[in-house]
């Protein structure tokens, strides 16, 4: 099996892992200011756990966009990374007990005092985060921006996924604007890291570098738009004055 192929076949286990380590984080942030040290502890754990497995999902991510920019063409789909490095079976096992291990520890941390008004407290600041980003990537959206955003949109979706396990319609479509938001967000990020591996590369891949630029510029737009009708449609269901 060639180290793509490997790569492609650990990735969705990698993608599990982070998604749930992503979450975990999320939750931790809104309980922090309540069980201080301890949070951050695990909060710092799960981070170096993520990071062990950026450069497997990262390159799985570029392998991806490059086949799709390609569009079947075999001469540019040569552009695609030739090796990525992939865990081993047993460490993705290891992690994951760990983070069912970690979630048992948050379970404990979330008091009853944390889990009411004060941690809608770290929600309204997760929120108002999202809006301030969302302001800046309207103004001026550098990748790094763009990066940033998509970050606390994941933690805004993922929060309010917590505290409305069971949302109504009109919160269901607002969390669905979200989850457009966050995936927009990600497409981008993945063009950003295409972007910067197609620029190291000797050969001809103007043309790829010139799909990639045009698809994240309409991703971009399409971002601003997502979130300007998330916003919007939060304050006319009244959403916003629910939750922050």
């Amino acid at each position: 099996m060639s180290p793509s192929a490997r790569a492609m076949k650990a990735s969705e286990r990698v993608h599990e892992i982070r998604v749930a380590g992503k979450k975990a984080r999320a939750i931790l942030k809104l309980i922090s200011p309540e069980s201080g040290p301890e949070a951050q502890r695990l909060h710092e754990k799960i981070r170096k756990m993520s990071h062990k497995l950026t450069k497997t999902r990262d390159g799985t991510a570029v392998l991806a966009m490059i086949d799709r920019l390609a569009k079947g063409d075999p001469q540019l789909k040569k552009a695609a990374p030739k090796s990525i490095p992939v865990p081993e079976a047993v460490e993705l096992k290891r992690m994951t007990d760990e983070l069912r291990r970690i979630g048992a520890e948050i379970g404990s941390l979330a008091s009853a005092e944390a889990t009411g008004p004060r941690m809608r407290e770290g929600l309204r600041m997760t929120f108002a985060r999202v809006r301030k980003l969302y302001g800046k990537c309207r103004e001026d959206g550098s990748p790094g921006k763009f990066h940033r955003w998509r970050r606390r949109a994941k933690d805004l979706l993922y929060q309010i996924e917590t505290l409305a396990p069971e949302p109504s319609k009109g919160e269901r479509k607002w969390i669905g604007c979200l989850k457009d938001l966050s995936d927009c967000l990600g497409e981008m990020h993945d063009l950003a890291l295409t972007l910067e591996v197609l620029g190291t590369r000797k050969t001809k891949v103007g043309k790829l570098k010139k799909r990639a630029r045009k698809k994240y510029s309409r991703s971009a737009r399409k971002a601003v738009k997502l979130a300007r009708q998330f916003f919007r449609q939060g304050e006319k269901s009244k959403i916003s004055a629910t939750f922050v």
